[in-house]
């Protein structure tokens, strides 16, 4: 027995009971070739039909494959999916093509021959090696053979050139883009995302849509951490390939951008003479931003401390000096990274960066905000004709993270109504979590009033625990808002099954409540959406899924705009009512504190140091103009009255009704202070954290009425003038 066939014995041993036989015939086979018994020629092109037939039918699918891909990249152009199924497709033909090839060359007396010798070769192909050299004699004078073996590696080849060509030509447009983009100057915003995720792209994608195209985009493509640490810069680094996300540039196909790319992390550098972007061979960015009116830059990555660490380095760029710049940062909006908000105020002498914090919690309670369908007006029965609410509002939020926290705030702020009595109407909010006696002290700490008025109750149970289904069992009936925010999607939904179910044997009344379900895992929005849609259909509208990312990360959502206009409407409203009040823009800028917000001291330059309560007060101030255009539904429902509303249907309004609308306002402004921590004091102090006026409506002065009388009034102007968001 010659040490060839002592070898395929070997390998025979190592085969299982159920296999024995189908090897014996392989190897038996083999055994005849490497005897010298059999050629290869008349193993393949005659010794055995089934062998040709495989041979046959691999070629046709290998042909098809090739022209469905062509078709599909070209014509339908759909190609990056299906290129990357294509390419796997020819790396196993190859690998089967080469194993057959190297046959009687030591493949089939060695484990590591018989699968890498192949598999090495098959990946050859891509880059124009044929490994021709190597193929056994027999192989090369099989007709077959070397046909299968020019179509698939054409296929290879082919595959290549259309992501190279693709790749290049996607570059060079891209490139020239730039250059016309350089060369004047524009009116409408340049938008520029640092990274490739499923937010930025959505958002890029909306402000296209939005815009119509109007507004430019520039994608920064930043290395992986592997490659932030290799000091070599790499082929595949140059040309994009380790980081280029393939599935995002496909969503973005529609979308004209610019992409460029970065040789480290903004947040990960030293900086050094003002020069940031420079530093990351981004400098043709810097001539952009000059180019442009105004620039909006986005960190929206999911890395929480590297969004802000890249915010807190660009913020030092000399290009954030002199233009104007919005830079939106994903992170929660805690005291913590709050922080890096109000350093905006006074980094820089003349302008500096507005920083936004977008937090995903926040941005799916807005939501609910914007929608008045989703505020608690649209779950009590207001008395139209006094603008007054005496039925009480009651809500349940489950879970008391970051959505739940954000909730509690919303329904608060929202759910504060006049009742007959000129008083606040009743409002409950139970807030149920496992953790609570670690999260409550916290949470009152923040909110002192809270823990005083007894509105909102904490308490310690588990959603699955017996205690949780009897104090269910005697508050279902009077529920009329539920928040499910318990961090998974699985467990939100099935206990928002159970609560319906709950709700049902209660036979409550469905007219007035729904369940909130938060939707966090892209992955699960589809059945979770099938699930609420058949119960939706069966029992009523009773379940709407919020914050899915295609949701949140929206131009209105995220950059929103029309808030900020309808924002400076109202405090215009508050100027009139003094002299020589600053404008907006003027009030923001405080860099420099004014001694006097008079328009005289701004022309004077009577400036002193700026002070935390300084900064405090401004920041709250724009919050409250902008809370006021998210209240406007509120008030408007309070009379019956809607977006669209004509300027007859205000003036008909009788006195109880606007003093009510008046009074509803305060209430609102009352409910948004103290849920942020701020107590009634005789002096108004953003430290300490105190306010004159928050008092009822009816201890106010006259002056301080006329404010609130003012916000109405503006309310009106902002309706009429068709300032309305068309998805309401």
């Amino acid at each position: 027995m010659n040490s060839s066939q002592q070898n395929i014995n070997e390998v025979n041993v190592l085969a299982t009971d159920s296999c024995k036989y189908d090897a014996n015939l392989m190897f038996s086979d083999i055994s005849q070739l490497t005897d010298g018994n059999v050629s290869f020629n008349e193993m393949i092109d005659g010794s055995s039909t089934s062998r040709r037939l495989i041979f046959l039918i691999s070629t046709v699918v290998c042909l098809f494959f090739l022209l469905r891909l062509i078709y599909s990249y070209f014509i339908k152009e759909q190609g990056t999916i299906r290129l990357r199924l294509f390419a796997i497709f020819t790396l196993i033909s190859g690998w089967v093509l080469y194993y057959i090839g190297f046959f009687i060359k030591g493949t089939a007396t060695s484990f590591l021959a018989f699968f890498v010798r192949p598999l090495l070769a098959s990946i050859g192909m891509f880059v124009g090696s044929t490994g021709y050299q190597e193929i056994s004699e027999e192989c090369v004078n099989s007709s077959l053979y070397m046909s299968v073996f020019a179509i698939i590696h054409l296929a290879a080849i082919t595959i290549s050139a259309i992501f190279v060509v693709n790749f290049f030509w996607k570059r060079l447009k891209s490139y020239f883009r730039g250059i016309l983009w350089q060369i004047s100057s524009h009116s409408t915003p340049l938008n520029i995302f640092f990274g490739f995720n499923e937010q930025s792209v959505f958002l890029a994608k909306d402000i296209k849509k939005e815009k119509k195209g109007k507004e430019h985009i520039i994608f920064v493509d930043l290395p992986s951490n592997e490659e932030q640490q290799n000091s070599e810069i790499s082929l595949s680094r140059l040309l994009g390939f380790s980081s280029y996300q393939q599935e995002s540039l496909e969503q973005l196909k529609d979308v004209k951008y610019v992409l460029k790319s970065s040789y480290g992390r903004l947040s990960d550098i030293e900086v050094k003479d003002g020069e940031v972007l420079k530093s990351l061979h981004l400098s043709s960015i810097k001539g952009l931003i000059r180019r442009f009116q105004h620039t909006r830059i986005f960190f929206l990555s999911n890395d929480e401390d590297e969004n802000i660490k890249s915010v807190l380095n660009l913020m030092q760029d000399n290009v954030c000096k002199n233009n104007k710049i919005d830079i939106y940062c994903h992170a929660r909006k805690n005291k913590v990274n709050s922080v890096v908000e109000k350093m905006a105020y006074v980094t820089h002498e003349n302008t500096h960066p507005n920083i936004h914090l977008i937090d995903s919690a926040n941005l799916s309670i807005q939501l609910l905000k914007k929608n008045v369908d989703y505020q608690p007006i649209s779950f009590v029965k207001p008395n139209i004709k006094r603008g007054t609410v005496d039925n009480p509002f009651n809500a349940l939020v489950l879970g008391m993270g970051e959505t739940g926290r954000d909730a509690v705030r919303f329904l608060y702020e929202f759910g504060a109504f006049p009742n007959s009595n000129g008083k606040k109407s009743s409002f409950m909010c139970y807030v149920i979590d496992a953790m609570m006696d670690k999260l409550s002290s916290g949470f009152y700490n923040n909110s002192p009033a809270i823990k005083v008025n007894k509105e909102v109750e904490l308490l310690k149970m588990d959603n699955k625990s017996d205690a949780f289904w009897e104090w269910l069992d005697r508050h279902i009936l009077q529920l009329n808002y539920v928040v499910l925010a318990l961090g998974n999607d699985k467990l939100n939904i099935q206990t928002a099954v159970e609560l319906l179910e709950k709700a049902l044997r209660a036979n409550k009344n469905m007219e007035s409540f729904k369940i909130f379900i938060r939707s966090y895992v892209k992955g699960y929005e589809s059945r979770m959406k099938e699930i609420t849609d058949f119960y939706n259909k069966k029992v009523g509208p009773v379940f709407v899924i919020f914050g899915t990312g295609q949701e949140l990360y929206t131009y209105k959502n995220v950059i929103d705009d029309e808030a900020m206009q309808q924002a400076k409407e109202f405090y215009l409203g508050y100027t009139s009512k003094k002299d020589n009040e600053p404008t907006w823009e003027e009030r923001h800028i405080i860099s420099e504190k004014i001694k006097s917000f008079g328009k005289t001291a701004y022309k004077e330059k009577e400036r002193e140091k700026v002070t935390l309560n300084d900064i405090n007060a401004v920041i709250r101030k724009e919050n409250q103009d902008i809370a006021n255009s998210r209240h406007i539904d509120t008030k408007l429902a309070l009379v019956g009255l809607t977006r669209k509303s004509s300027e007859k249907d205000f003036e008909s309004l009788n006195d109880e009704q606007k003093m009510n609308l008046a009074i509803c306002e305060h209430l609102r402004w009352n409910a948004s202070h103290e849920i942020i921590g701020y107590v009634y004091g005789k002096r108004d102090d953003n430290i300490l954290k105190t306010h004159s006026c928050i008092k009822p409506w009816q201890e106010l002065s006259e002056e301080y009425q006329d404010y609130d009388y003012e916000v109405m009034d503006k309310t009106k102007d902002i309706v009429l003038n068709g300032q309305y968001n068309e998805n309401k």
